[in-house]
């Protein structure tokens, strides 16, 4: 699991890194990761939710 701590950035500076990190995963763990959404029925916007609350 990874955890993201924004706590001392702009909120622009968080938008803008965890828009970059949400890319970055999609581009490495594409094809996995829509296997495994599949399977388990849930959207990939709903696991970054839970994963980096606010």
């Amino acid at each position: 699991m990874i955890y993201l701590n924004f706590s001392d950035l702009t909120e622009e500076a968080q938008n803008r890194l965890l828009e970059n990190f949400i890319k970055d995963v999609k581009r490495k763990f594409g094809d996995d990761m829509s296997t495994y959404l599949r399977e388990n029925c849930t959207c990939f916007e709903m696991m970054v939710e839970e994963a980096c609350p606010e």
